[in-house]
């Protein structure tokens, strides 16, 4: 049997992972609307992920801007 993870705040297939320190995965949708939210919690444990999720979007953005060509 093939059993495809699912994401435990939306239920629905876990594409594109997330992680944070908590060890609690999120699929990645449910993770920037943690990172939009006052608080910056895991939304199961409500662990402070304010530090980490900064360092996580800070290593995406410059990635965003080469994949959309603006890297030079």
């Amino acid at each position: 049997e093939d059993e495809v993870a699912e994401c435990p705040v939306c239920r629905q297939a876990l594409v594109e992972a997330v992680t944070p320190p908590c060890r609690h995965s999120l699929c990645l949708a449910c993770f920037q609307r943690c990172l939009q939210g006052p608080g910056l919690c895991c939304p199961l444990c409500r662990s402070r992920l304010s530090t980490w999720a900064r360092r996580q979007q800070a290593r995406a953005e410059p990635a965003a801007t080469t994949a959309a060509g603006g890297g030079g």
